[in-house]
């Protein structure tokens, strides 16, 4: 059983069923339990910083300024896409 703060709750993070592999060009994120997968294109420097910010939580907004140039601005329905494909919660 997970308990949040209300600090943690208007927070992002890694849903706890993902296996996620950082490649040089790019990550992947797959959700074990709705069998789903992501692609991001991004330099692994990226991935280790966006996971690392994900782990430990991140506000909205700044998750939303860190997907915007992977998403050529298309930040929130990149996170709408996140949320729905079980990669953050």
């Amino acid at each position: 059983m997970r308990v949040f703060s209300h600090d943690q709750s208007e927070r992002f993070y890694l849903s706890p069923y993902v296996k996620i592999m950082i490649r040089n060009d790019g990550l992947t994120v797959h959700n074990t339990v709705f069998d789903s997968t992501l692609v991001l294109k991004c330099p692994d420097t990226t991935s280790r910083r966006l996971i690392g910010e994900l782990s430990k939580g991140i506000t909205k907004d700044k998750l939303l300024l860190a997907l915007e140039p992977l998403s050529n601005g298309a930040g929130k329905r990149m996170l709408d896409s996140w949320i729905r494909v079980g990669v953050i919660e």
